[in-house]
Order: structure tokens, then sequence, then C-alpha cells
């Protein structure tokens, strides 16, 4: 049996984000995205057919819910369409299921009670258009919210950078977006930036956590980079000796988990500069090595060959707070606490250039929109940048989403 593609849709993030989560969990479901807006829920069908949808109502069934059911149902006849709630009159209820509604369950039954209705399906064999985005779409899109540049997209993925060129202008096209900052917002809206792959499920990292991955430039540093990405983690990269990166780090390093490229060059340095949980990688399996790494302050110890299997979890696990050592570690304060240190470092005018960048405005627009010059809108974007520790205009919407900075309004 195959596995079951799921879209979701919750006005709720936390919630939402509670669905997902608990959904990705089951290897025969795979979470294609989650949203917020039914708009943006009825776009992303189009771009990744799904077989079960799942719509949280909310306290009440509007009008637009009603439409938007009736929109998906003329999409697919099979298509089962799950309607969550927290009440709904005895009208409303008629009308879910005339408007192509496949089961109801209310708030009250709980989050496994609504896994339960979309594990029912039905998960047909698809007979539909093939999917406007594609896997390798999708994963261009992950490499360039991760800041990378077309000639290092194509180095990892084995491409030409034409190859890498046309993915990108017909995601444009396909995203109706006008640069990679837009497609970046866009994605982000749907869901479509950390949904989890296709048949994994592996611990997950909470969404406003990032990894450092720190090494030397090469295939090993590439391999744990994209091995992160197919799993929807958040990557930031330092090189050895960066110390003003570092120090730009530092306010965020709660947020942070390091994995390490070990090697004679290994920059445990900057490691314990920043402090925060890590997770080595190592060339070989030898014990010696692997008692050195954990001696050094590693909480856990990964071999280069097990990367692409292993790595995933086992990060996820150290963010969680499991180590393979009993050394006495600081205890990682709640995420709940971490998020109004984050927005409190960004000022006012930082925030609204955010959002002008996630409306796919340039620079001259964002300027016109807030009466400031054009070279103000540069040298605070700039700063901007240093905060959030990014290269550019799409990997900053790809961390300010995940940290929770700006949202999907």
């Amino acid at each position: 049996m195959g596995v079951t593609q799921v879209a979701l849709r919750s006005p709720n993030r936390l919630l939402r984000e509670a669905l997902a989560t608990s959904l990705a969990t089951r290897p025969d479901l795979a979470v294609i995205g989650a949203t917020e807006r039914l708009s943006d829920l009825l776009w992303l069908c189009r771009l990744r057919p799904a077989d079960v949808v799942l719509i949280d109502l909310g306290s009440e069934f509007a009008e637009a819910d009603l439409e938007g059911v009736h929109a998906l149902r003329a999409t697919s006849r099979t298509l089962a369409i799950v309607l969550t709630y927290t009440r709904l009159s005895p009208d409303a209820v008629t009308a879910a299921g005339r408007a192509g509604a496949t089961r109801l369950v209310p708030h009250s039954r709980g989050i496994q009670a609504v896994i339960e209705a979309v594990v029912q399906g039905p998960a047909p064999p698809r007979d539909g258009p093939p999917a406007l985005l594609t896997d390798r779409d999708l994963q261009v899109l992950a490499l360039m919210s991760a800041g990378y540049s077309v000639k290092e997209m194509a180095r990892l993925m084995g491409v030409s950078t034409s190859t890498i060129e046309n993915h990108k202008r017909r995601m444009f096209a396909k995203l109706s977006a006008h640069s990679q900052a837009h497609v970046v917002a866009r994605a982000a809206r749907m869901g479509l930036l950390w949904s989890a792959p296709r048949g994994t499920a592996p611990p997950r990292l909470s969404r406003a956590r990032v990894v450092l991955v720190i090494g030397a430039p090469g295939e090993l540093r590439d391999t744990v980079v994209l091995t992160l990405l197919r799993h929807a983690i958040p990557v930031m990269m330092l090189g050895r000796g960066t110390l003003t990166a570092e120090d730009e780090l530092m306010r965020f390093r709660e947020l942070i988990t390091t994995v390490l490229i070990s090697g004679p060059d290994s920059d445990w340095r900057a490691v314990r500069h920043l402090g925060t949980r890590t997770v080595t990688v190592i060339a070989g399996t030898e014990q010696p090595t692997i008692a050195e790494e954990l001696i050094r302050g590693a909480d856990a110890v990964v071999p280069a060959g097990d990367v692409p299997e292993q790595l995933a979890f086992v990060v996820a696990l150290a963010s969680q707070g499991y180590a393979t050592t009993d050394a006495a570690r600081e205890m990682i304060r709640s995420m709940a606490a971490r998020f109004p240190s984050v927005r409190a470092s960004l000022t006012a005018r930082e925030i609204d250039i955010l959002r002008s960048i996630a409306s796919g405005h340039s620079v001259r627009q964002t300027a016109a929109a807030l009466g400031i010059t054009s070279k103000t809108v540069e040298n605070t974007q700039a700063r901007l940048f240093r905060k959030l520790s990014v290269r550019n205009r799409a990997e900053a919407l790809a961390v300010a989403y995940s940290l929770g900075l700006i949202t999907h309004d």
C-alpha cells in the first residue's frame, strides 16, 4: 500500500503544527503542506495532489468554508475531505455533507480521532493530473530557502546551473511569484518548506529550531546539509574562524543545535563559544575516535556512512535534550520563553522590512511603501540579515517564518 498524501488547513498555528507533526509520525501518511488560509490550501492541492484533505473549521462554519469544500470536491470525486470543528449546528453539518465532506470530527474527540479519520482514507491510486511541483522542485525550493546560490545548488544536486535556473523559472510561474524571496514567501504560506518527506518520520525538531552546520566545504558537508533539508530541518552554515558571525549567532544560540564535521581542523572552539547542543559527524567508526568526540563535549556522534539514514533522528533527539553521555548539561529552556527574546532583538522597522519582503516587494517598492529611501531599506535589511545570520532575502524569510517572527496573515 502506498503512502497517503495529506494536506491540511487550520487558522490556529498551534493546532496546525500539532496536527501536522502528529500525522507525520505515521509511516503510512505524508503531510504535503499545512496552511493557515483556505485559499492557500486550494492552491497547494493544485500544486501537489492530495489523497486526504483535513480542514479545521474552528468554532463556526463560514460560507467561505462551504465554498472551499465545494471547490475541493470538484477537483476529485475520490478525495477524502475531513472536517474538524469545535461545534456545528445541524444545518451546518447537513451543508458540509452536501458540499462533499467525507467525515466530520469534533475537537472534543481529540487529535487521535482526527488521525483515525485521516487514516481511513480513501487513498486510491491517483488518476488525476501529476503534481505541478515535482520532488526536484521541492528540493530546489529547500536549498533556496537555506540561502544557497544557483552555483552551489547545481554542485550539490549534480546538475548544471542552467537546469537549476529552469527549475527556478518554472517555480516562479507555478507560484505566480516574481522573485526568489517571493517564491519562498508563498511556499511558506502553503507549508511546503517544512513538510515531512514521503515515507519518513524522524523525531521532529521544534519548528523554531535550526541546525548550524560547521565544517570545511566538501562532499561530507554537502551530504549533511542535503540530509537535513530532506527531513525538513532548517539549516545554517558557518565556516571556520568567522568569529563575527559566531558573535551574531550568540543571541540565537538557544534555538540552535550544531552539527560539527569532525576532522583535523574541526572547529571545537566555535562550538564551545556558542555553547549549543552538538552532534559530531566523523569519518570512521573507530571507538577511540567516538570517545574523543564525547570527551570534547559532543552530545552524540554519527559516522559519515550513517548520515543519510541516522543524522536527522540523532539531531532531533539531541535537540530535545537526549545525549549519549551522562555529562551534566544545562536543560534547554522552553521554546515559549525564547520567542519574546528573539522578537525583541528586531526593531519595528526591521519587522516592516521582513513583511515587505514576504509580500514580494523589491527594495524600491519597500522604500515607497514605508516612505523611506532605498538606501535606508538596504542598510536596515543588512542589519536584519546579520541578526538572522542569513545571506539573502529568501533565506531571511525562511528563518523568520520558522521562528514565528512573521506570520502568514
